[in-house]
């Protein structure tokens, strides 16, 4: 498996995450587009008020101006989502929970390991203090001594 498809793949904390960013996402989404199509139902009624279609060229205009909403909601749900959420997530505090040993300095260890990146401020000449790399590198290292 290469380093991208490991990277992309998703964990628990993950979809935990996304689930609480997802909830505030789309009741944004939701409240703008309702917003913004009630405004446009307003100009549509008054340019269609004394056709004989007025129903049908009301919806028509609607439809038209709906993907352009969606773009602007979408953007507009997304930001408000990652900030509440995180927000929300940081009250709770699960983001120092999440950030506490198991979940992200695991994963930051196994990036490390994956990328052959020792610690901080070390090169490969350097000598790096047994723990605080993973078990693959010191094993190099080893060998490298022995030879």
């Amino acid at each position: 498996m290469s380093f991208l498809a490991r990277m992309l793949m998703a964990n628990r904390i993950d979809l935990y995450v996304l689930k609480v960013i997802l909830s505030p996402l789309r009741n944004i989404f939701i409240f703008v587009i309702i917003i913004l199509e009630c405004v446009r139902f307003r100009i549509a009624t008054g340019l269609a008020l004394h056709q004989p279609d007025a129903v049908r060229l009301v919806l028509l205009y609607l439809g038209q101006w709906l993907p352009h909403y969606a773009g602007l909601a979408i953007q507009m749900g997304l930001a408000i989502g990652v900030m509440v959420g995180f927000a929300r997530l940081s009250q709770t505090r699960e983001l120092d929970a999440m950030a506490s040993g198991s979940g992200v300095e695991r994963e930051l260890e196994a990036m490390k390991s994956q990328l052959g990146i020792a610690g901080p401020g070390t090169t490969g000449a350097q000598q790096v203090q047994p723990g605080l790399t993973s078990p693959a590198i010191e094993a190099d290292q080893q060998k490298g001594q022995q030879q």
